[in-house]
């Protein structure tokens, strides 16, 4: 018995200490955010942007929200900064998506796409123009100075909002083709940028130098390690970053559409968790955000999604004390139903039955209420007590009966009878004492 119990006690903390340690190791893995994709913002090692995020988030004039829904979804104010972390050169999004990201820029949001700088083969997720390093004339620095951002802060932007509207009197969400709703439509090359690739000799890490005037309010230089740049395609687009070796290669841009702004950037290293640590950027930061109120990261496009089903939509509307009370409720009814509530007693086996017998006539239900009524032990002397009540007080022998049936259950409880048997004397003597020839006279 003592080595039963030892091994079953054994057996268990071997279960909890188990059950601990793969709580404790999915809780490391997910604190550390390792799990997701790099550039992710719940990501908290050096390839993911989450110190950038929660540092804004504490900003008491600022707040931040992450994105795990589609636009279509999501309430995005005007006010507001959206930033793509970690996306890919051909990354894409369905026609109805990116006409909501179209309005949303239309409105006065500012858009935010920062690619994923790695090394390797260039491999897009839908077919886009990716082209060589251009060989054309380098403008020199103050080739775009003419398209300043202006000061730090917000951008300043087009006198005339529907300047950037299509033409022919359309809607901008209506200029976007709409053959089918699951088109996907490749989100930079949209905007009439194309991404290229640097040679091989000028990969590695360098500097990036401004190409807007000084009191933008923008460092020099910001640190550079990406192998991607822009190849201007659209005169609408200024050039406010790039690297200047053999050639002038764009690596951050910005663009004023409608009452809002683009800005494309060839690397997100500059939001990485490294480079808060090493390569901090504050007035580039600053700028890039637009000194708006309202941040937003998205983090559909790494392909983490909140479904809202049952459980979240009665989360979200206070349903839950409501659900508990309905389950609690069924609970009640399953177990009135499973149980009686007139406690059972022993049948004549000994056993506790709590089944409730079906009643088929009056008299099977009276035996069922006696059964669950009246105890085996106390049987005959329920059955006397009964006698006495209703036959015994009219005769006029009724002390000599009474003497006798208590004579003669006192015989049958010494014998160990069984009420069966104590009811079956008590039957017989009576019988036997109710006899015409065996009545005494009345006096």
């Amino acid at each position: 018995m003592r080595r039963n119990v030892l091994t079953a006690f054994l057996l268990c903390s071997l279960a909890v200490s188990m059950l601990l340690g793969l709580g404790i190791l999915l809780h490391m893995r997910f604190w550390r955010g390792d799990v997701y994709p790099p550039y992710s913002s719940l990501r908290s090692d050096p390839i993911g942007t989450r110190a950038l995020v929660d540092s804004l988030g504490r900003l008491p004039s600022v707040s931040v929200r992450r994105i795990f829904k589609p636009l279509s979804r999501v309430d995005l104010h005007g006010e507001t900064t959206l930033f793509y972390f970690g996306v890919s050169p051909g990354f894409a999004l369905e026609e109805r998506e990116m006409r909501d990201l179209t309005r949303f820029v239309y409105g006065g949001g500012r858009l935010v796409i920062a690619l994923r700088g790695q090394s390797g083969t260039l491999t897009p997720e839908t077919p886009v123009q990716i082209q060589a390093a251009p060989a054309k004339e380098d403008a020199g620095d103050g080739g775009d100075a003419s398209r300043d951002d202006g000061e730090g802060g917000r951008d300043q932007m087009d006198s005339n909002p529907d300047a950037n509207a299509p033409k022919g009197g359309q809607r901008h969400d209506e200029a976007l083709p709409r053959p089918d709703e699951w088109r996907r439509v490749p989100v930079v090359a949209h905007w009439d940028v194309a991404v290229s690739e640097l040679p091989e000799a000028e990969r590695g890490s360098g500097e990036a130098r401004r190409m807007t005037t000084p009191d933008a309010g923008l460092a020099r230089t910001i640190p550079w390690h990406a192998q991607y740049f822009f190849s201007e395609s659209a005169r609408e687009w200024s050039v406010v970053y790039a690297l200047m070796g053999s050639e002038k290669r764009p690596v951050v841009l910005r663009r004023n559409v409608g009452e809002g702004a683009i800005v494309l950037c060839a690397d997100s290293y500059l939001f990485s968790n490294e480079a808060m640590r090493g390569d901090r950027t504050p007035t580039f930061l600053q700028w890039i955000s637009g000194g708006r109120s309202r941040i937003a990261v998205d983090e559909t496009h790494f392909a983490i999604q909140v479904h809202t089903g049952v459980a979240a939509l009665a989360r979200e509307y206070g349903l839950v004390p409501f659900v508990v009370a309905l389950l609690a409720l069924c609970a009640l009814f399953v177990w009135r139903n499973a149980v009686g509530l007139v406690p059972p007693c022993p049948d004549d086996d000994g056993r506790r039955d709590g089944a409730v017998a079906a009643a088929k006539s009056s008299f099977s239900g009276l035996v069922s209420l006696l059964r669950r009524s009246v105890s085996r032990d106390r049987l005959v002397e329920v059955c006397v007590r009964t006698w006495r009540q209703t036959l015994l007080s009219s005769r006029a022998d009724a002390d000599e009966l009474e003497q006798t049936v208590g004579q003669t259950v006192e015989r049958c409880r010494e014998k160990h009878l069984s009420p069966r048997d104590t009811y079956i004397e008590l039957q017989n003597e009576l019988k036997e004492r109710m006899k015409p020839w065996n009545r005494k006279p009345h006096s």
